[in-house]
């Protein structure tokens, strides 16, 4: 699918190559899965059952594009820190690039993860993100799902900021208390790609406020709050 950045310069496989390489990803025989069909995901993909789950990989590639099981379910003896490492090694096993955790959210039975590679010059690529959950009783992979790297990850140019961190700060409201920044490709509201400096901020008692700052202009290109 030419749509798919990831997948333009690929070639199609057929459904046993694609078989296969869904058994490598999930480290299992071939015989493992069963064939269940064409599924509609964002590109067309071929899907595969296999005990308490569906992987779906991409025709054009053999990408896997994503995979579910079901959750263990009972008390979680996996810690947030280990699921972590877990969610990391196993994306940087699996897809091209050096991912690192963007985000991390625990909840009933489970642990989820936004994580995104960075460039050569140390910008998070934000819309190249694959967001995987961790089975928090045994901490095994439980869902990976790889549609934004699959559809936006290509070669870009140089990813330079002209501001520095420091510098890029004069565009942020004085009530803001700067907690943390980082370089970030993001995409804009008006779905555009940008770099920017991310600034987590703390705004009073409202809670954690994100404002991206153009790394180049300066200018503000938008806010996200968030009250977790």
């Amino acid at each position: 699918d030419t749509s798919a950045a990831l997948l333009a310069s690929f070639t199609p496989v057929d459904s046993e190559t694609a078989r296969r390489k869904a058994a490598e990803f999930l480290g299992v025989e071939r015989s493992a899965l069963s064939p269940a069909g064409k599924s509609a995901a964002e590109v067309p993909c071929f899907a595969f059952d296999f005990e308490d789950g569906r992987v779906n990989v991409t025709e054009t590639g053999g990408v896997v594009l994503s995979m579910s099981s079901a959750l263990a379910g009972g008390e979680a003896r996996v810690t947030a820190e280990e699921a972590q490492n877990t969610a990391e090694s196993f994306v940087n096993s699996r897809y091209d690039g050096d991912f690192t955790v963007v985000s991390a959210a625990e909840r009933a039975g489970a642990y989820d993860f936004v994580l995104a590679p960075l460039s050569g010059e140390g910008a998070l690529l934000l819309p190249d993100s694959v967001t995987v959950t961790v089975d928090a009783a045994g901490g095994e992979i439980a869902a990976v799902n790889a549609a934004d790297y699959v559809m936006n990850h290509a070669e870009r140019g140089a990813l330079t900021p002209g501001l520095t961190a420091e510098a890029a700060t004069a565009a942020l409201h004085p009530s803001l208390s700067v907690d943390s920044a980082r370089l970030v490709l993001a995409e804009t509201e008006g779905g555009e790609e940008a770099l920017c400096w991310e600034y987590a901020c703390l705004d009073g008692g409202v809670g954690r406020v994100y404002v991206y700052i153009d790394a180049s202009s300066g200018a503000e290109r938008k806010i996200e709050l968030s009250y977790t």
